[in-house]
């Protein structure tokens, strides 16, 4: 059996033998004694508590997660079901870039308005408006609370579920809302712990905040305020506002300027992140969109793949990519290497890769995206560099994902997953029938359609992951994501020769 040896020489010594493209399957992590029980025995004291490991990282220069867990990019795996959950579990996810670009705005509105701390710029009645516009807001937003203002966005009276439920659609609305020397607001911009306190003591269920002049400018609800106040698990993934963290897919063309400006106020200061989505990360139209989209948008994050070259890594941190994306051909429903012969075994590319941006003096993060078929997957993928780890098969079969529900072969209930490079998704992609038309003929399909068994709600699945994972640090005697990546070791699987 070959000794374990430390990262560099390990990939080197595969390498020199033949072995330059490594897959999930053909490694293993080394188990280590910990700092702290090493301690404990040189001290001879064993009262010391469990040092709980720390399983938060970069995703990309500017942006972090609680939980290094995102959920890909596709159309049958990532709309706002799946990214909420996603972030309350301290992942993120990628809205897909199939959906047209209103549409892709609305699925990352309903994310980042899903958890609301202070809401600044809250929906409101104007004091013109009858009950009838009221239940029109009712049947268009998810709540039922709206501020009523004047011509002069004074607030003047609130309206809500009690009043709509007691009212005609010929009423006017300042006929029934509660007026505004009923309401307790505050003339000042209280934090949200604040807010909680007088909204708890004083038994309200919201909290408007105005100006000298008595306009609105902004709103506490107190069932958020207490959400987010009262939250001990520590692990949502949310941004300064306190809104779930969410990330928007665009293609490698002139329209994805559209979709990050249409999207830019739930991106800029909320830890959203641009995916520049293309199977061909190191091609012309990649690093031309990167550009520009950099150029334009200076305050957003972007990350950027998917390659597995370590040079075309460099050259995207060079002209601004905030994060590289690796993996080509790894994925469960991609078929890139079938019909083109490209792709790598994922563990050697994202070493390769993260090495090369280290070693060129860049602080890129790396997210490994594709080949997780095993809850084992992603500590190997971070082991080899990856500061993040992308999913989309095995999130595809979850009650949340989009995909259309079919029935298995022996009669069970399955859902469709399929690739993005796939004939039915180019078919079915707004961003495809932008760049090629009704006309035109699509590329070659490079990805395929496939029914997964169903596999339950989204949660459950990504803590088994995050049990992994946590488990995976503790048997490295690795104590954050940061030390497992320096010092954890690798050794070869000679029982993968026979798989």
């Amino acid at each position: 059996m070959m000794p374990a040896l430390e990262k560099p020489e390990f990939f080197e010594t595969m390498a020199n033998h033949g072995w330059s493209s490594l897959g999930f399957s053909q490694v293993s992590l080394v188990s280590e004694t910990s700092e702290q029980v090493r301690r404990c025995i040189e001290t001879g004291n064993f009262d010391e508590v469990l040092i709980e490991p720390d399983l938060g990282a970069p995703y990309t220069r500017n942006s972090h997660n609680k939980l290094p867990l995102v959920s890909a990019a596709m159309d049958t795996v990532t709309e706002s079901e799946t990214a909420i959950v996603m972030a309350e579990c301290g992942g993120r996810g990628t809205i897909h870039a199939a959906l047209e670009p209103e549409t892709q705005f609305k699925e990352l509105e309903k994310v980042k308005k899903r958890l609301w701390g202070f809401i600044e710029e809250p929906k409101t009645l104007k004091d013109s408006m009858t009950f009838e516009r009221v239940h029109e807001f009712c049947e268009k937003y998810t709540f039922t609370t709206f501020p009523v203002v004047d011509s002069e966005h004074r607030l003047i009276g609130i309206v809500t579920g009690h009043e709509i439920d007691r009212s005609s659609p010929s009423d006017p609305v300042t006929d029934k809302m509660k007026p505004f020397d009923q309401l307790r607001v505050s003339d000042t911009l209280v934090d949200i712990h604040e807010a909680y306190q007088i909204m708890r003591d004083e038994g309200i269920n919201m909290l408007p905040v105005i100006d000298e002049e008595r306009r609105l400018q902004g709103l506490y609800i107190f069932s958020d305020v207490k959400s987010i106040v009262e939250e001990t698990s520590g692990m949502r993934n949310v941004d300064e506002k306190n809104r779930y963290v969410c990330d928007i897919a665009v293609p490698t063309d002139d329209a994805s300027v559209e979709r990050v400006k249409l999207c830019e106020k739930y991106l800029i200061g909320g830890g959203g992140v641009v995916v520049l989505d293309t199977a061909h990360g190191d091609g012309l139209y990649a690093f031309k969109t990167l550009k520009k989209l950099k150029e334009d948008f200076p305050d957003i994050d972007f990350m950027v793949g998917n390659v597995t070259d370590p040079d075309s890594a460099i050259y995207l941190a060079r002209i601004g990519a905030d994060g590289i994306k690796v993996g080509q051909a790894s994925g469960g429903v991609c078929t890139t290497k079938d019909e083109t012969g490209h792709g790598r075994g994922q563990v050697s590319a994202v070493w390769d890769c993260s090495q090369a941006l280290i070693k060129a003096g860049f602080d890129t993060p790396v997210c490994s995206d594709g080949g997780i078929k095993l809850h084992g997957d992603p500590a190997k993928a971070i082991a080899a560099g990856a500061s993040s780890v992308m999913i989309g098969t095995m999130f595809g079969g979850t009650n949340e994902a989009p995909g259309e529900r079919v029935r298995m072969p022996d009669g069970s209930p399955g859902k469709i997953v399929r690739g993005m490079g796939s004939l039915a998704a180019l078919q079915a992609s707004a961003a495809a029938k932008h760049r090629y038309g009704d006309g035109k003929s699509l590329p070659l399909p490079e990805g395929e359609a496939k029914p997964v068994p169903i596999s339950g709600d989204l949660a459950p699945l990504v803590e088994d992951f995050r049990k992994a994972l946590r488990k995976s640090l503790l048997y490295a005697g690795r104590v954050s994501i940061e030390d497992f990546q320096r010092n954890v070791r690798m050794e070869f699987d000679f029982s993968s020769i026979s798989k």
